[in-house]
């Protein structure tokens, strides 16, 4: 088999008989050839067995071949032996040849991955023909005719003839040295050299050649030709239905386009492209032609294998300019997911994306907000370009920094806006003034106002050019001036902004005022600042600006408007509580200082209610009892009415969190007062009020509330809440109404049909309502609706009484849904299965033996008979649902359930039914899922036939890299299908091969491993004497069980110092972990001796290992208490820290502790500093 299709998981396993016979091969004692030249000489006598040479080749088969290269990998020239005489001197002669080229290191690049030059073949076929006796020759004829099949198919593989390059030697040929032969190619190639001389000749020829070769089409659609235009086309149209696109490609590619020919031929991919390069170039119709790009790519991937082996030069260009097209049409998701499909397809290929593709999916990745995905592609389009020659790479640096700049990463952002004004500099280039905007805004951030000013300047000047300034930016010019402390340029921008606003639609923001106040604040014109500050009003429950409120908090208390400043507070502590964020510790001192200053200023109701809100929002519900009753005292309800009324209506809210309820429904009633006399009652209050009713246990009133509640929500065409229809339901219940009681709880469900989800407790509380009045068949339909939505945890006892009211009116689609959930409870809680449940169990099993069951049913019942250990039954059941695939949803999924079955009783013909059904599913390339090869590997496992079992797990590997999976985080099945795959060959007594696979696992996908699985791989290591990869999953291993807040079991310590008795010699890597482990334990001793064989025989002094073992050693001298050991080495740290341009920060300020607690006070404080310094230096 062709290396090229060995990705097939199949051809990497042998059959058994083969594994046998491989055992018993002797050790080859000839020199061996390079495994790539054996690859090469293949893949000739693939292409001569495709070609059907016979005059070469006669009773040869190409597999003979490759089944040694399966055996051995690498060959011997004894392995010839078996070819034709004729053929044996002519491989001999290609791997003379082929082991030139590869010992010339020139070569090697272009060698690998590719086929030889052309040449070779050329020269070889030249010499024959310059010579007469080698023309009158039968050999010398045949080996010529092997140096053109090697012409033909080089020329064919690298697409020559589709782009009209015909190999000069064919030129030379005359007619009288290649006769009309017996062979389709034989006839291919006269008829391909006659159609330059005599086309009625070529015509004969390729009349013998047209069928068994598909390369015959494009011969025949390339000029010269023997065809018509309309042979040609027909011929094209045929090639193409059987997925060999190449010769239509060729064939339209001089033709213009013709809306005829389209008609005729737009089945075919080609044609697809066809029509969309018309639309893109010649009408600029983007969104059209991005539509017949798709069209066509859709086409070309439904013919093509999963591994894109067969997608040509045709496809790859409809894949680009389709990616072109989706850019211009704005569709920029589409051209991300473009994008991935080439990343797949020239990942497949083996070959890099070409660089024009890349800026396109670049921009549109980052405008769907992909930002580093973006940045990867932009990064390597930039790579190595000349700013003077490559267009839009200013545009590119510009998109880096603001995607960097999105990511909060402003140091990089702002490296890249600069090398972005750098570069259209040097090409004398506008800058756009967005552009200049946006590095302005980064030098800010970064602490450079001066260079951010100059920007904005330059700007400001395109702008002006443009025409209307934004007002925005005349704000944000304004803001950097007040940075820098100018003042009357601040104050005269923001006056700019201002007018400017008032020339738009919008109104003038407050942020515009805010910014004038603390201006004049600054400058000391208090009573301005006032009047720019009294401009400002704000609806706290909407606006979340935190630099907004921030800033208006603190002039407030300036200006000892307190009920702003608690409100602003409230404000922005609300934002950080929407998001489970802990407030800063500087916001949570300024909220203390201003509440001081109100409990020292005399009390006003408005503040008042502001403090109270604001504890409510700290969580302080005591204080926030005490601010509100506070507020009672003090406020005259005619005065303040509003505030009167929002204060007890959050008062009854308090007193209901509080358990308060007495006192809860006398602030009620104050509410409702309240807003009765502003003619302001709504339903919700009426709600509230029927509530502290029912919970004090007033069902009467709470009764009579609802019904008035209930009455407002009509009038006003508006829906009551969900609670309130189940409560209302409830409070009737208690009273006695249960007619009422049920109806409204029909209304509460279908209410809640309108939610997403439905809320399952309406469902329990209908379904016992309908029980308890007989009405069966509604009670059932509700108890399955409440017990399905697994958001409630109903009592065993309550889906008892479900399952047996199901079971007795014979509703038994929801009494085997019921008995399911029952005895996976009984089963998941090893709980023993009451003998009444089981003989229920049995009646079933009889009942439905007589009926037509769906699949959902059928799956019910396996489970049912699986959870009472009856697999016949279960066996029995699936069976069923396979002789029914028009009922079955996933039958791959039955198969799995089956394999399961029948592995557990032992019924080995049943498995290998099903098990080659799979395989012959694989060998068709019908897609499979990754589950059934995993449950037929299993299946396998568990029968004792390891050997059969790993092949399948081998294809489940492999069907991870494929759609639909290929996109998913595979971590989980691909870590578990390794541990099987590794099991199957320790059954088979291959450990080492076993732990090499779970290594390989673990190193692909190291994130997806629990501290359990690098524990057990770790043993394994040990086991077969792979000490140090042992130690790197024991280190990962603890790393797994810290990241956890797990302890790390003592056993672990014991089985390290086992491995580091038995080997005194490891690597560097080894020796770290090793310390680390120990450092985790406390063991400083002995991580102390580790770390310093690093830092002392480490030979490369950039290596990781030995700077971080420098800075460990000095943790464990602190942890020690050698605090002058400790310093040594944080010192030493730091020099090597610094050398390799590594942040140091966290190393000075240990240095500083250190002398600390040496009392070294000026010294601590020297490094202090330094410390604090590069602090202030990092990026926000």
């Amino acid at each position: 088999m062709n290396p090229a299709k060995r990705k097939d998981p199949e051809n990497y396993i042998n059959y058994e008989i083969e594994d046998k016979r491989l055992k018993t091969d002797p050790e080859p004692i000839h020199p061996q050839i390079p495994v790539e030249v054996w690859t090469r000489i293949g893949s000739y006598l693939d292409n001569q067995s495709r070609l059907n040479l016979s005059s070469t080749a006669k009773n040869f088969e190409s597999d003979i071949f490759w089944s040694y290269f399966d055996r051995n990998s690498r060959l011997q020239l004894k392995d010839l032996s078996d070819y034709p005489p004729k053929l044996r001197y002519f491989f001999k002669k290609k791997l003379l040849a082929l082991l030139m080229l590869l010992r010339k290191p020139s070569t090697m690049s272009s060698y690998l991955g590719k086929m030889p030059d052309i040449n070779f073949a050329q020269t070889g076929a030249r010499k024959y023909l310059v010579s007469k006796e080698a023309r009158q020759n039968k050999d010398s004829l045949s080996h010529l005719k092997c140096h053109l099949s090697d012409i033909f198919s080089w020329s064919t593989t690298q697409d020559l003839l589709g782009e009209g390059k015909w190999p000069e030697i064919l030129s030379d040929i005359s007619i009288s040295v290649i006769q009309a032969g017996s062979t389709p190619f034989e006839n291919l190639v006269a008829g391909w050299v006659a159609a330059r001389k005599c086309k009625a000749t070529a015509r004969s020829y390729f009349d013998h050649a047209y069928f068994p070769i598909k390369e015959t089409y494009l011969i025949a659609c390339t000029d010269p030709s023997p065809c018509s235009k309309s042979e040609r086309i027909d011929l094209a149209a045929t090639a193409a239905k059987e997925g060999y696109f190449l010769p239509l490609e060729t064939l339209l590619k001089t033709k213009h386009f013709n809306e005829s020919n389209f008609e005729k031929l737009k089945e075919h991919p080609p044609t697809l492209a066809w029509k969309a390069n018309y639309l893109f170039k010649y009408k600029n119709e983007y969104k059209e032609a991005a539509k017949y790009y798709d069209q066509a790519l859709s086409g070309y991937l439904m013919k093509s294998p999963s591994d894109f082996s067969t997608l040509g030069r045709g496809f790859l260009k409809t894949l680009g300019r389709a990616i072109f097209a989706n850019s211009d049409a704005q569709e920029h998701q589409r051209v991300c997911d473009l994008y991935e499909i080439a990343e797949k397809i020239y990942g497949a290929k083996n070959r890099p994306i070409p660089d024009p593709i890349q800026y396109p999916a670049a921009r549109s990745f980052c405008l769907q907000s992909s930002f580093k995905k973006g940045i990867v592609l932009f990064k390597e389009w930039v790579k190595d370009k000349n700013s003077e020659k490559f267009f839009d790479l200013g545009n590119a640096f510009i998109a880096l920094s603001f995607s960097y700049e999105k990511l909060s990463k402003y140091k990089k952002a702002l490296a890249n806006g600069r090398l972005a004004i750098e570069t259209f500099r040097q090409r004398k280039e506008n800058l756009q003034p967005d552009a200049l905007v946006l590095v302005g805004d980064l030098e800010t951030i970064c602490g450079d106002n001066l260079r951010a000013l100059d920007l904005y300047v330059e700007a400001e000047k395109g702008y002006e050019r443009a025409g209307p300034i934004p007002p925005d930016f005349l704000f944000q010019f304004a803001k950097i001036y007040k940075k820098e402390n100018f003042l009357d340029s601040s104050l005269d921008y923001l006056e700019r902004s201002r007018l400017a606003f008032q020339t738009t639609t919008q109104p003038i923001p407050h942020k515009v005022y805010l910014e004038m106040a603390l201006v004049f604040e600054a400058q000391g014109e208090h009573e301005k600042a006032l009047q720019s500050y009294l401009k400002i009003t704000i609806n706290f429950e909407e606006f979340h600006e935190k630099e907004f409120l921030e800033n208006y908090a603190k002039i407030s208390v300036k200006f000892s408007k307190f009920k702003e400043a608690l409100s602003s507070f409230r404000a922005i502590h609300k934002s950080y509580n929407t998001k489970n964020q802990a407030p800063p510790q500087e916001l949570c001192e300024d909220i203390s200082l201003v509440i001081r200053q109100v409990e020292n200023n005399p009390p006003h109701p408005e503040v008042l209610l502001a403090l109270g809100k604001l504890y409510l929002e700290l969580n302080e519900q005591d204080k926030a009892f005490a601010s509100l009753e506070s507020f009672f005292q003090t406020t005259n309800r005619q005065r303040h009415p509003l505030e009167f009324a929002e204060a007890a209506h959050r008062m009854a809210a308090l007193c209901w969190e509080m358990q308060k309820m007495p006192q809860g429904l006398e602030y009620v009633n104050l509410a409702f007062e309240a807003n009765e006399l502003q003619g302001r009652l709504r339903g919700s209050l009426y709600e509230f009020k029927a509530h502290f009713h029912y919970v004090l246990g007033d069902f009467a009133s709470a009764s009579d509330f609802f019904r008035q509640a209930f009455d407002v929500y009509e009038k006003n065409q508006s829906t009551p809440g969900l609670d309130s229809f189940w409560i209302w339901a409830l409070t009737e219940r208690e009273l006695g109404h249960l007619d009422k009681c049920l109806h409204l709880l029909r209304c509460a469900v279908e209410t809640s049909k309108k939610i997403n989800p439905p809320e399952p407790h309406l469902y329990l509380d209908l379904a016992l309502a309908l029980h308890s009045l007989g009405q069966e068949e509604e009670a059932v339909e509700a108890y399955y609706f409440a017990i399905y939505a697994k958001n409630i945890k109903p009592s065993l006892s309550i889906v008892e009484k479900a399952a047996e009211l199901s079971f007795k009116i014979r509703k038994i689609s929801y009494a085997l849904y019921f008995y399911e959930f029952i005895l996976g409870a009984y089963v998941g809680n090893k709980l023993p299965i009451p003998a009444a449940i089981l003989e229920r169990v049995k009646d079933l099993n009889e009942i439905t033996s007589e009926m037509s069951l769906t699949e959902y049913d059928l799956n019910h019942l396996v489970n049912i008979n699986r959870y009472t250990g009856n697999l016949e039954k279960t066996a029995s059941a699936l069976e069923l649902l396979l002789e029914n695939p028009s009922k079955i949803v996933n039958k791959n999924l039955v198969r799995q359930n089956l394999l399961s079955c029948y592995a557990s009783l032992q019924n080995h013909d049943k498995v290998f039914e099903i098990t080659n059904q799979v395989f012959q599913q694989h060998q068709v390339s019908v897609s499979v899922p990754f589950e059934l090869y995993k449950a037929c590997g299993k299946a396998h496992l568990k029968l004792g036939r390891p050997g059969v079992a790993a092949k399948f797990f081998a294809f489940a590997i492999h069907a991870l890299e494929l759609p639909p999976y290929h996109k998913q985080p595979p971590y989980q099945p691909f870590f578990e299908l390794h541990h099987l795959l590794g099991l199957a060959y320790e059954k088979m007594g291959e450990a080492a091969k076993a732990v090499e696979i779970y290594n390989s696992a673990r190193m692909q996908f190291p994130i997806g491993l629990s501290a359990f699985w690098l524990r057990k791989i770790a043993k394994k290591n040990a086991a077969i004497g792979n000490s140090e990869e042992a130690i790197f999953c024991y280190e990962e291993a603890c790393r797994a069980y810290l990241t956890k807040e797990q302890a790390i079991p003592i056993k672990i310590l014991t089985e390290i110092e086992k491995i580091a008795q038995e080997r005194t010699e490891f690597t560097t890597k080894a020796l770290f972990c090793l310390a680390e482990i120990y450092f985790k334990f406390g063991k400083l001793e002995n991580a102390i001796r580790y770390y310093k064989m690093n830092v002392f025989n480490v030979i490369n002094k950039k290596s990781e290992y030995y700077y971080k073992s420098i800075f460990n050693l000095a943790l464990s001298y602190e942890a020690q208490g050698k605090l002058k050991n400790a310093l040594k080495f944080y010192k030493l740290a730091r020099d090597v820290f610094s050398s390799l341009e590594l942040p140091v920060k966290e190393i000075l300020s240990k240095i500083s502790d250190v002398h600390f607690q040496l009392q070294n006070y000026k010294s601590a404080q020297k490094y202090f500093d330094q410390a604090l310094e590069l602090s202030k230096n990092e990026a926000p």
